[in-house]
């Protein structure tokens, strides 16, 4: 969307000559400058990174036996946390994060769905 003047397109993006999709679930970061978007890749969805404009798209997360989708930014920008599904079990969940360009991910749940609930005031 054009802050600007208010005027919106779709962002749709070709990772290869194979294949196009359409993104979802983006979020942007805290400055403005990236969007982090969930998408099928040729197996399971995974994380890309692009600029505001919709260039420079990159992979930054993605696993054979595992869909990894619902980015999150850190407030500061650094981190992107998701959830990691199994292809297998859609039961099962976890939570990860990594540095904002995709390396040092590491899982913050161990398997189990979470639940999370808000602790009354």
């Amino acid at each position: 969307m054009d802050i600007g003047n208010g005027s919106s397109s779709a962002l749709i993006v070709s990772v290869s000559d194979e294949f196009c999709f359409q993104p979802d679930q983006p979020t942007w970061s805290p400055d403005g400058n990236k969007i982090a978007f969930a998408a099928y890749g040729v197996d399971n969805k995974e994380i890309y990174l692009a600029n505001a404009d919709g260039t420079g798209i990159v992979l930054i997360a993605s696993d054979p036996e595992a869909h990894c989708d619902s980015p999150s930014w850190s407030p500061d920008g650094s981190k992107i946390v998701f959830q990691k599904k199994s292809s297998s079990s859609w039961d099962s969940a976890e939570i990860w994060i990594m540095n904002a360009d995709g390396s040092e991910a590491q899982a913050l749940t161990d398997g189990v769905s979470p639940c999370f609930i808000k602790k009354p005031r």
